[in-house]
């Protein structure tokens, strides 16, 4: 998520997300690193932002990798389409780019080859129209430049790779997110180049 979007509200919002989807939030997750950084800034400490959360900081820092791994076999078409729904039922925006902010996991794997393939077929499957939502979506990505777009695709990746995806295997990222790929390539002009910046701290 761009720095200049997070405010106290988002923050604990993102940390419920994360909390229920059972991913790693111990303050030395990298998938996470931003978020903590923004938590420090807005509440002094990781510790007091996840508990204004309603979460237990001593429950977060005790579980187990194979706790946490529990979430990574929990997308299926069904699911997808059911938490999409349940999006749209609170009036929330989705947009593709607004997903990617709150819901990366979501995101990623309605567009994996062996799910929807798209944001958009993963829309209509939930009984949504693509469009309808576009138009009627009040966020505006912010420096909608190519500088933004690579930053956020960049983390996006990174952040499938804390998750256990070879994102560094074209071949298997081709098999799992043939348009995401292509994308990467057209945007870095190869995928040398796009393994040098997933590689960059």
């Amino acid at each position: 998520m761009p720095e200049q979007l997070w405010s106290r509200d988002n923050i604990i919002s993102r940390i419920k997300e994360l909390y229920l989807e059972r991913e790693d939030l111990r303050p030395s997750s990298a998938s996470i690193r931003r978020l903590v950084g923004a938590a420090i800034r807005y509440f002094g400490s990781w510790r007091k932002a996840v508990e204004s959360a309603g979460v237990d900081y001593s429950e977060i820092l005790s579980w187990s990798k194979e706790e946490r791994g529990k979430k990574m076999a929990k997308w299926t078409k069904e699911s997808i389409v059911a938490k999409i729904k349940e999006i749209h039922q609170r009036e929330e925006d989705l947009t593709a780019y607004s997903v990617m902010n709150k819901y990366l996991s979501l995101y990623n794997y309605a567009r994996r080859k062996d799910f929807f393939g798209s944001w958009k077929k993963a829309l209509e499957a939930a009984g949504i129209n693509y469009y309808e939502i576009k138009k009627s979506s009040k966020t505006t990505p912010p420096g909608k430049g190519k500088k933004w777009l690579k930053s956020l695709v960049i983390q996006g990746l990174k952040d499938l790779k804390t998750q256990g995806i070879p994102v560094e295997s074209r071949k298997q990222m081709m098999e799992k997110f043939p348009n995401l790929t292509r994308q990467l390539e057209k945007l870095f002009k190869g995928w040398d180049k796009v393994l040098e910046k997933i590689k960059e701290k």
